[in-house]
């Protein structure tokens, strides 16, 4: 990480989770994908969304959005 100037804070450990087997309708196809459930604080990044929308165009140079929600 020296690399991107990142200054070390502290050496963490990995958890242990479950993960399930799901099948989802997506796109009007049923679709076999896997869930990972841990009861752990959200990964890096994603506290940083709170109260935001993300919006993601899947597509090869596609848009990434990130727009803070109105707090009511």
């Amino acid at each position: 990480m020296e690399e991107l100037g990142l200054k070390f804070h502290k050496r963490g450990q990995a958890v242990v989770f479950d993960t399930y087997e799901a099948i989802i309708l997506w796109n009007g196809r049923a679709r076999r994908i896997a869930i990972d459930a841990a009861e752990v604080d959200p990964l890096l990044g994603v506290r940083l969304l709170y109260s935001h929308e993300l919006s993601v165009d899947f597509i090869e140079n596609g848009d990434v959005v990130i727009q803070a929600l109105p707090m009511s």
